[in-house]
């Protein structure tokens, strides 16, 4: 079947204290809370990423989760990153979208 897998890279650091302000364990229960009670299949890693900062002008490393989900639909993918970025005060959120070809054997 045709489909699309997401990634979605979300950083942990504040857009403006520029720290984390939410741990990376309340972002992964409350990510697993929400894929679980919306029968969404997911799966969340953990990763440190890096970035160069324009307005600091350092590079900045980061704790950050990625989300990876299979769907037949986006339907919900501009709303749930419109919510993480309010819940997360994140400047940006990287999505990854990729058509594939799924086969479960």
């Amino acid at each position: 079947m045709k489909a699309t897998r997401y990634n979605i890279s979300i950083g942990l650091n504040d857009a403006y204290s520029k720290k984390e302000e939410v741990s990376t364990e309340e972002l992964l229960k409350l990510l697993e809370n929400y894929f679980t009670k919306n029968k969404i299949d997911f799966s969340l890693c953990r990763i440190n990423g890096g970035y160069f900062y324009d307005d600091v002008g350092t590079f900045v490393n980061e704790n950050s989760v990625v989300i990876s989900y299979i769907t037949q639909s986006d339907y919900y993918i501009e709303r749930f990153i419109a919510a993480i970025k309010m819940v997360m005060n994140q400047e940006s959120i990287l999505l990854e979208a990729k058509e594939i070809e799924v086969e479960y054997v």
